[in-house]
């Protein structure tokens, strides 16, 4: 069996009203969905991160050539080959996310070969279900208080839908505002919601280590689980005073390319919890890996996701694998063309979400989703 065609194609929604974290805001949503086709007619699809701009180009006129005509079933040997090539090619920069994307596809088709999901390819499985998170609760251009309100008005909703963890974002100095602000956000979500739901909070690497030790004291008397990302992401240093000066877990991961980069900040011993992102982490491949890292370090594997849906479907297929404590990240924020993947491929009762089990990645797509999002790209 040899690879015959790699093809990008790029999808893009607007927004109906722009939406902000702390590190800016969006109106428009975009990734670049990459199809490998055999010559025995299977198809594998995988998604990359952020923005088409470059990535299109990088996977049909670098990647493509290196993967034409060769075994898909050599996933190992594959990916080698892609990182090296780029590693020579571009030196100080490795388009992981491309990677990642072309990754995903490989362990699709391998799947759909054996007739198994991508899970038990990895060793498992291990679990039938995994317990759901939200991550939403995005700023509108509104007044802070304005914004306090919608997001307390959104945590409801997702209690009533079934939920009983909840991500929120903090940096409401994008807005004006500052941390006493952000601190006023979780209280009116905590009291909205009560004690009994669980609460985790994703800062953008917008503070400073004095500003995420004044927030982060105060999330600890708001029972928070876990504070995400409260400063540069690779301030390993600043991590290890926070760690020294917190209480609450620490998590960190989804800004991670490379696995050296998790191995040195596990090493550290200053995370708690580990979130790579299945697109930007280079797939299934690598991410299997840092979730043996955790495994082995006693910590916990949480899987960043973000997207069209197919990457949140790979990140199911790892967790499936993993013996080790796990949560699924369940992106609510606005993306019309993830609902409707969503809709037609992934299965959640409550807080709990079904690991697919049919061969590869367990998902099916549509000609139409394809079609309805596509655009020139270029």
């Amino acid at each position: 069996m040899r690879i015959i065609k790699v093809e990008a194609i790029p999808v893009r929604c607007e927004l109906s009203e722009p939406f902000g974290f702390a590190q800016g805001w969006y109106s428009k949503r975009e990734a670049v969905i990459c199809q490998i086709i055999t010559d025995e007619g299977l198809t594998g699809f995988g998604e990359t991160f952020g923005p088409s701009a470059g990535q299109l180009d990088l996977l049909e006129k670098f990647f493509r050539p290196l993967l034409i005509g060769e075994n898909p079933m050599n996933i190992e040997f594959l990916w080698r080959k892609m990182y090296f090539a780029a590693r020579r090619a571009f030196q100080s920069f490795i388009p992981m996310s491309v990677i990642g994307a072309l990754d995903m596809a490989l362990w699709d088709i391998k799947g759909k070969v054996l007739e198994a999901p991508v899970f038990t390819l990895l060793g498992g499985p291990t679990r039938e279900t995994v317990t759901a998170y939200v991550t939403g609760h995005y700023f509108l251009r509104r007044s802070i208080e304005d914004v306090i309100k919608n997001v307390t008005e959104e945590a409801q909703r997702h209690v009533s839908e079934g939920f009983q963890a909840l991500k929120l974002k903090l940096g409401l100095k994008v807005l004006g505002g500052d941390i006493r602000d952000d601190v006023k956000l979780v209280n009116s979500v905590r009291k909205s919601v009560g004690p009994e739901i669980t609460l985790m909070v994703d800062a953008n690497y917008g503070y400073t280590v004095w500003e995420a030790i004044k927030v982060g004291k105060e999330l600890d008397n708001l029972a928070v689980l876990w504070f995400e990302e409260p400063i540069d992401p690779f301030d390993f240093d600043g991590y290890c005073i926070l760690r020294e000066k917190l209480n609450l877990m620490l998590a960190t991961g989804e800004c991670f390319a490379e696995y050296r980069q998790f191995d040195q900040i596990v090493d550290k011993r200053c995370i708690d919890v580990l979130q790579p992102d299945l697109s930007a982490s280079g797939g299934i491949t690598q991410v299997k890996k840092i979730a043996d890292l955790a495994l082995v370090n006693g910590l916990w594997f949480v899987p960043h996701v973000w997207g069209t849906g197919i990457s949140m479907a790979a990140a199911l297929q790892v967790i499936g694998s993993h013996p080790g404590y796990s949560l699924l990240e369940f992106d609510r924020s606005p993306f019309p063309m993830r609902e409707e993947f969503i809709k037609e491929n992934i299965r959640r009762a409550g807080s709990e979400v079904v690991i697919p089990s049919s061969p590869g990645l367990g998902i099916k797509i549509e000609d139409g989703w394809l079609r309805k999002y596509k655009y020139e790209g270029r």
